[in-house]
């Protein structure tokens, strides 16, 4: 019988008899294990194994005709014996073995009984081919030893009498076998690594007869390979894994004499059968078996000895995951009575990225009972080859993933990104009864649940998926018939995605042409709870049905419960194809959408969302908004369970009531939407119908196809025969219902694992004998005579190279690379070894060779990345130079995520197992880099132990030195000058930085950044960060800055951004903030944690002292430090569930609010109940007027009045457009309203300080200027400018923005607001505000988070909102609770400060536009819109507020350009219009402000305490101002938009012994914050140092450092002024310093 046949169910069911009863017990005989003897002597080495070999090898006369025999011992160093009838190279030669278990007898008692034996031999078979092996139990005695040479066992013999040799019956012992057992099974090969194990059951009778009488019958076994050669692994193995590979004789035992197994029938045939491995913390990789008592220490071991059958248990603990299953049917699972953890860490991309990897081939496997816990990317990923072929037609023909896999009982959380990811060709894969949750955790705001593209026969089933920043369950890529049932969904930020966007090189397009994303998916009977977007997205599908679901409060911040949407695959071979969804279902689904939800329809249908040629089947869904109903008869907007289609041939938007209207008339849809209705669905908490729900016997059960729609429900049990309640839950069914949340039976009482997941284990297979013995080579360079053409050497045997590449390819770890001095050596190469050294060669020093990248691109000039044996570690470069070209954008130096660190988990095992101390320290030092693309050095993502030391980095185009996360970085005795951009930015969680003795000089934005301006947390060491108590979401962490020279930039010469535990100290900051920022500037690094919740870490424990801080620059007005506070970009939302309460209303008329659609046609056998309806359906035309029309309030008399105010102004003398007429609000003379009452409160509210000119100047990005402000054009569409769509989405306010069928007349070159052209949102992130006036029709188009078409994904522009308005009206043409590229709704360009006002005409005419950070849930016209941000208290400022200078400001000593924006404030004064830093004025974005730029600076030196507030009426308290405060008073909004301060607590401020200096002014001290953040401070230094308690022995002085050594001279007050502090103990030149020592970083002497 083959493997798994009658021997695997005997010995299963023998197994399963010993588990019951007492007297059972198991021995393993095996050589060199510790047993105990029956005689009670204590335990002994077994070492009684006997085997030989015997053979036709030699036969001849001179050796009796008996052959060679191989006995014992004899075959060192393998201990191998061959096995094998058939030999290719020598017909005449065969192989067989004996193996005999003696003394089997002194460990099983005589009188027990053998209940079942097993027997584990490893053989090696590198052949491709399988080979068949048999065996029997021999009848007859042979000898071990003794007897004359030759004459006893072998080919001809069994042995020698004492006198004579015994012959077999037959040479080759086979007629000696016993013919009641024959043993035979196919070896697979293993090409890789040649071991084979298998276990075989043996029949327990015929072991049985080996115990009597000492074991005088123990003849043993004799195998033999029938078609084949392969070896035999002997009981003296003896080297790697010694006791896994020897044979071992497991006999299970009882002395019961009713537990002996049932009399064998014979003859019977046995083959392999299935083996447990076992795995535990306690275990031993390398010198266990992997029995139950010799386990294994990593599931990664036992996984790659099993072999098809085999199960791997694993006793309770947390186990190192990061491995691959190869083989098919193998099961993975935790022992029986234990609960086992696989996990990894989520900061490896190199060697962790996934926690378990399911290989193509690997099929019909069970991964069951188990938690599976972190990982860079995936829990479990089913890994496809489709990527390794090259044509589409080759892929789809040969393309394959793991199928055919049970994947049950299965915890899966905190995975870098999805759960779990099914690739290209997985097909028929299940999983049941799992929980999958706070998946994404690296990534934060995405990653998946379970995430299938193109994968086939998917089945989701009885699981529950919770807490996952993307969705459930996410279909794309073409993946067909999937099944998604009765699971239980809840705080996600989709629910379930049928189909999305896929790129189409991962898409079938032969038999999928239509370039679906789903196909023929079902969802049915699922609750979806709590879930922030859409809870079904069917997108580019075909073919789905959704039936019997209940989504419950889904589309929280957006989309629809349901949204059906199509999507536009670009880059095919036929150019881009829209694919709209087809044929879709929806059946008896319960469509609730939350009182709180953000203000949208239940189900939508977008543009070109659905193709209207298809089938709609909606029928029996009830539909419920928890607001309220909707308005009858006249539809309101945002008013009840809204049902919208954005097609254009069919456009709606209306109540319930009027959908199935629309489906009879525009879309003449038969079945759409019969019986459904809109009402409360009436549910209980666990989302069953109550007795009087509309939901209850609402939907047949045959779906129009003829299909059943769903036979049970969510908890698995029965739906009657009948009418059959709509939703997840049948009222009333027999059986019990699931508890909720329905965490699976298997694992409810353990608590997830939420440690790191210990790092991944290696065998000591290729490469490590081999770099344990090689000898280390030198590799040279030759660019002019050296040659590429040579062939791999392990050795490294090489002529000369003649390019860098070429020699790291054929590189291995030790070698060096030794490079031609006084050449050009071609860059742009990469290295993907460890322990490699690339420097001049040192015979032709001081002539250095250069690396060159004349023309790499977007390349690194050098770079590191993955590669065999854990990718690039240990490295060193050092003496050579390199030179980018003026094209290039790429690095010169890149180390990226971990290659090119100090270490690599490789690496350090390598180290560990060989007894090696090192290298564990990658080495850059020594070079000179000019001209860099982007950064001189970036190190990007878990970069760790790695010095760069005597550098020099000349002219980057952006940082000097960049580092995102990592660990252990050194930079010392550096020159970075003239960058661009940072001279060093250290962000990204990045932790235990040095950054001693630099010296920098000329940079554009800051001298040294101790955090990022964002780094996503994707790129931070997620597992550091989330295990700390509290959490830390630091962008900087232990850094100690120290014997610096940062002498003259732009910016700040230190900032602080969310660092923690920083030492800044003996450092001189010479000539920094020129024109930007301050000498030392605290910010903040934003971190989006989740969808919807932000944090932005206060900067903590930072030390700063003994440093020397000078200004450079004449604007006296930048301050000498300063602590900002910014404003968060989300509402920062917990989903939540809320279970139903419902309950049955009293009376028997509590049915008359449903209002009934259109009744569907009764079936033969069923009745259909209808109702009458009055309402008419509330069709959109497509129309420019079509926003407006959505919302039909008007407000309070006062909000009315400035909707619809009248008065219009015709063009300008010269044939422009008005800005606004003139009796508009903008140019309104406010100089004499009222003062508020609360006019100072307010005010503290906005924040102190002086006044801020937002525009004028600029900064760097990308080695590109951009400007301050924001930039507008004009343009005319009659003269030639075309009109184009505008996308608005996926983000932003598509239901707030205007819409033309037309398209909108923006240019695809138009200015985007802090941006250079075409500058992607990555590096010029903020609002990007588009401004465009159509001088043809004086419309003014204005869009917000704008994307050029060059960058969009559809080639047009995308914004996340597009606002219209009307420059010759007064009218507002938008409707009262509308945002537009504005937060408080209005217009931006009529409030900007323009250039041609303040520098030609020299008057502004018109209320300027400012931000503060704080706002409160209220807007004055001609605000149409709140946006509650920081405090939001009754005295915070409301949008819409206006402001005013106080008429006593004196304007005159102000320089002309602030004069006339003096005199403007005081007559039009400012409108607040935004959220952002306190009392910042925008305006016009121009190169011009560069002639007044020092005139424009002046307007700095305004307070803010001269301002006023003036009271310009009432206030809108709601969106639709039907609500209204004239001096009322408003709480705090609980949902504002929050506000982070730099600096949380002055006390963690360690500020003492500087010296600063502001030029002949006094320095500025100013801390930001406003109440209720805390109280901010804007003053001199005395003041100061009260306020923080601090700066003790700190002094406002000049330095009087020499600008060429950076010494202070005689009598500077940096001279013996400071007492050494530990962190400090040299200065920049090494010189030691004394007890009291000089500020800065150079003694004086």
């Amino acid at each position: 019988m083959t493997r798994g046949g009658r021997a695997a169910s005997l010995a299963a069911a023998l197994l399963l008899g010993l588990a019951c009863t007492a007297a059972a017990a198991t021995v393993t005989l095996q050589a060199g294990r510790l047993l105990a003897p029956l005689s009670g002597v204590p335990p002994v080495l077994y070492n009684a194994t006997r085997d030989t070999a015997i053979s036709t090898q030699y036969i001849d006369p001179w050796n009796n005709m008996n052959g060679i025999t191989y006995f014992w011992g004899s075959t060192a160093p393998d201990f191998t014996y061959s096995l094998g009838d058939t030999n290719a190279y020598d017909p005449t030669e065969m192989f067989r073995t004996l193996l005999r278990f003696d003394e089997a007898h002194s460990y099983v008692p005589a009188n027990a009984v053998v209940q079942s034996a097993e027997l584990t031999v490893t053989f090696i078979n590198y052949d491709s081919r399988p080979v068949l092996v048999q065996g029997c139990f021999m009848t007859r005695t042979w000898a071990y030893e003794g007897g004359p040479r030759f004459e006893t066992v072998g080919w001809a013999f069994s042995g020698w009498d004492g006198s004579a040799s015994v012959a077999w019956t037959e040479p080759g012992a086979w007629a000696d076998c016993s013919p009641n057992v024959n043993i035979s099974f196919v070896l697979p090969s293993n090409a890789e690594y040649g071991y084979v194990s298998q276990t075989i059951a043996l029949d327990p009778a015929s072991v049985q007869g080996w115990l009597p009488n000492n074991g005088a019958a123990n003849y043993g076994l004799l195998f033999r390979a029938v078609n084949g050669s392969v070896s035999f692994v002997t009981s003296q193995w003896d080297k790697e894994f010694p006791a896994l590979r020897r044979p071992a004789l497991s006999i299970a035992f009882s002395s019961a004499p009713a537990d002996a197994p049932a009399p064998t029938v014979y003859p019977v045939t046995l083959g392999t059968v299935s083996r447990t491995w076992w795995v535990d913390p306690s275990g031993d990789d390398e010198l266990n078996s992997g029995h139950s008592d010799s386990p294994f220490k990593s599931p990664a071991k036992a996984v790659a000895e099993a072999w098809p059958g085999d199960k791997v248990y694993l006793r309770s603990g947390v186990y190192p995951g990061a491995f691959n299953i190869w083989r098919s049917h193998i099961t993975l699972q935790s022992a029986p009575g234990h609960w086992a953890v696989v996990s990894s860490p989520m900061a490896d991309p190199q060697e962790a990225v996934n926690v378990i990897t399911l290989r193509p081939g690997a099929d019909y496997g069970v991964v069951q009972n188990l938690e599976i816990t972190g990982g860079f990317s995936y829990g479990i990923m089913f890994f496809t080859n489709w990527e390794n072929y090259g044509s589409m037609e080759e892929r789809v023909a040969n393309g394959a993933g793991p199928n055919h896999w049970t994947i049950k009982n299965v915890r899966i959380h905190h995975t870098g990104s999805s759960g779990v990811k099914l690739s290209m060709r997985a097909t028929n894969n299940t999983f049941s009864s799992c929980e999958i949750h706070d998946t994404g955790a690296r990534l934060r705001t995405g990653g998946h649940g379970i995430e299938a593209v193109q994968a086939y026969d998917l089945i989701v089933r009885d699981c529950y998926l919770h807490d996952i920043p993307g969705a459930a369950v996410h279909l794309a890529g073409g993946t067909a018939r999937a099944l998604l049932e009765r699971n239980y969904v809840a705080r996600t930020n989709f629910g379930f995605n049928l189909g999305f966007a896929t790129d189409y090189e991962y898409m079938d397009p032969i038999d999928n042409p239509a370039l679906h994303e789903s196909i023929d998916a079902t969802v049915r009977n699922n609750i979806l709870t709590s879930v922030s977007m859409a809870g079904v997205n069917i997108w580019a599908s075909a073919g789905a049905v959704v039936a019997h679901n209940t989504i419950w409060q889904a589309q929280e911040d957006g989309q629809a419960c349901i949204l059906v949407n199509g999507h536009t695959h670009a880059y095919t071979p036929a150019g881009d194809v829209h694919t709209p969804s087809a044929n879709i279902t929806l059946w008896a689904n319960l469509l609730v959408r939350s009182g709180s939800a953000r203000a949208g329809p239940v189900f939508q249908i977008r543009s070109d969302g659905l193709d209207p040629a298809t089938p709609l089947v909606m029928a029996h869904n009830v539909y419920f908004d928890q607001k309220g109903a909707g308005s009858v008869p006249t539809f309101q907007w945002g008013r009840g369970a809204m049902l919208e289609d954005e097609r254009s041939g069919s456009i709606f938007v209306g109540n319930a009531a009027s959908w199935a209207q629309h489906c009879a008339s525009a879309l003449a849809q038969p079945n759409c939407d019969a019986n459904s209705l809109e009402a409360d669905p009436l549910l209980d908490a666990s989302f069953a119908p109550l007795g009087c729900s509309p939901a209850r016997a609402r939907a047949p059960s045959v779906l129009p196809t003829g299909v059943a729609a769903a036979s049970d429900d969510f908890s698995g049990r029965p739906r009657p025969a009948g009418q059959r309640d709509a939703g997840a839950v049948q009222a009333n069914a027999v059986g019990a219902a699931k508890a909720l949340p329905p965490v699976p039976a298997a694992f409810a009482a353990t608590a997830p694992y939420l440690g790191i997941g210990p790092g991944p284990v290696f065998d000591k297979q290729w490469p490590y004998d081999f770099w344990q013995t090689r000898a280390c080579k030198d590799l040279y360079v030759d660019a002019e005579s050296g040659t590429d053409s040579q062939s791999f050497n392990y050795e490294s045997d090489y002529a000369p190279f003649q390019t860098i590449q070429a020699a790291l390819v054929n590189i291995n770890q030790c070698d060096r690379v030794l490079l031609k001095g006084g050449q050009e050596h071609a860059g742009g190469f990469g290295i993907f070894r460890p322990n490699v050294t690339i420097t001049t060669d040192p015979a032709h020093l001081p002539a250095r060779a250069t690396v060159v990248c004349p023309a790499t691109g977007d390349t690194p000039c050098i770079r590191t990345g993955e590669g065999l044996y854990g990718g690039a570690a240990a490295l060193n470069l050092y003496d050579f130079d390199v030179v980018m070209g003026g094209a290039t954008s790429g690095s010169c130096i890149h180390l990226n995520e971990g290659a090119g660190s100090g270490t690599s988990a490789y690496w350090a095992f390598y180290l560990a197992a060989t007894g090696r101390a090192g290298p564990k320290v990658s080495y850059i030092k020594g070079l000179t880099l000019t001209n860099c693309g982007l950064h001189g050095i970036k190190l990007s993502t878990f970069i760790r132990d790695v010095v760069v030391e005597g550098v020099s980095i000349i002219s980057p185009k952006a940082a000097g030195i960049e580092v995102r996360g990592g660990r252990d970085l050194t930079f010392r005795s550096n020159s970075i000058i003239s960058p661009a951009d940072t001279a060093i930015r250290l962000g990204g969680g990045v932790r235990n930085v040095l950054v001693d003795k630099n010296l920098i000089r000329d940079f554009g934005d800051r001298g040294i950044l101790l955090g990022s301006d964002s780094t996503e947390v994707a790129y931070m060491d997620v597992d550091w960060a989330r295990t700390q108590s509290p959490a830390s979401w630091h962008d900087n962490i232990n850094t100690t800055v120290r014997n610096n020279i940062v002498d003259g930039g732009a910016g700040a010469g230190i900032a602080f951004y969310s660092a923690r535990d920083a030492v800044v100290v003996h450092n001189t900051f010479l000539g920094v903030a020129v024109t930007m920022q301050a000498g030392v500037l605290l910010n903040l690094s934003p971190k989006l944690l989740a969808p919807t919740q932000e944090t932005a870490a206060p900067n903590t424990n930072i030390t700063f002292q003994n440093n020397i801080v000078s200004l450079g620059g004449s604007d006296d007005a930048r301050p000498m430090v300063e602590a900002r506070i910014m404003q968060g970009s989300i509402i920062s939302k917990q989903l939540a569930v809320n279970l139903s309460s419902s309950a049955c209303p009293l009376g028997r008329h509590h049915l008359h609010h449903r209002r009934m659609l259109r009744g569907l046609p009764a079936a033969a056998g069923t009745t259909t109940t209808t109702a009458a309806t009055t309402t008419t359906a509330a069709v959109v035309a497509p129309d420019a007027s079509a926003g407006a029309a959505r919302r039909q309030l008007a407000g309070l008399s006062f909000a009315e009045a400035y909707v619809n105010a009248p008065g219009e102004q015709g063009r300008n003398p010269d044939g422009s457009c008005p800005m606004f007429p003139a009796d508009n609000a903008w140019h309104v003379d406010v100089s004499a309203l009222p003062v508020h009452p609360n006019s100072d409160v307010i005010k503290s509210r906005i924040g102190g300080g002086n006044l801020h000119a937002d525009f004028g100047g600029g900064t760097t990005i990308d080695s590109q200027r951009v400007l301050y402000g924001i930039p507008f054009i004009t343009v005319d569409s009659s003269k030639g400018t075309p009109l184009v769509p505008v996308t608005v989405g996926p983000n932003g306010f598509p239901g707030e923005s205007d819409t033309s069928t037309a398209g909108f007349p923006i240019p695809a070159d138009a200015p985007v607001e802090g941006t250079y052209p075409n500058c992607p949102d990555a590096s010029c992130g903020g609002d990007r505000h588009v401004l465009v006036v159509d001088n043809a029709t004086c419309l003014l188009y204005e869009t917000y988070r704008s994307i050029p078409p060059a960058l969009s994904s559809t080639g047009s522009w995308q914004a996340d909102i597009i606002a219209r308005f009307n420059l010759s009206r007064n009218a507002l043409g938008r409707p009262l609770g509308w945002t537009s590229s504005d937060a408080a709704g209005m217009a931006v360009l009529p409030g900007l400060v323009k250039w041609d006002e303040v520098v030609n005409k020299k008057v502004i005419d018109h209320a300027i536009r400012f931000t503060g950070p704080n706002s409160r849930k209220a807007f004055a016209p001609p605000a149409t819109h709140f946006a509650p941000s920081g405090y939001t208290g009754s005295d915070a400022p409301y949008m819409g507020l206006r402001t005013r200078l106080k008429a006593s400001y004196d304007c005159g000593p102000l320089k002309p350009a602030a004069q006339v924006f003096c005199v403007a404030l005081k007559k039009y004064g400012a409108i607040f219009s935004d959220n952002g830093s306190p009392w910042f004025f925008t305006g016009e974005a121009t190169a011009n402000w560069d002639s007044v730029l020092s005139e424009l600076y002046d307007i700095a030196n305004i307070p803010s305490s001269a301002m006023e507030v003036v009271d310009s009426g009432c206030l809108c308290l709601n969106a639709d101002c039907t609500v209204a405060e004239c001096g009322g008073v408003q709480g705090v909004d609980p949902n504002a938009l929050p506000v982070h301060p730099a600096v949380a607590d002055v006390a963690t401020l360690s500020f003492a012994n500087n010296i600063y200096y502001a030029g002949a002014a006094a320095g500025r001290f100013v801390d930001r914050r406003v109440q209720p953040l805390g109280a901010g401070y804007n003053g001199g230094l005395a003041g100061w140092k009260a306020f923080v308690g601090g700066e003790a022995g700190s002094v406002e002085a000049d330095p009087s450092v020499d600008g060429v050594t950076y010494k202070p001279s005689a009598g500077s007050p940096a001279v013996a002024s400071v007492p050494r502090l530990a962190a400090a103990a040299d200065d920049y030149s090494g010189a030691p310093r004394a007890l009291v020592t000089d500020a800065g970083a150079v003694l004086s002497a």
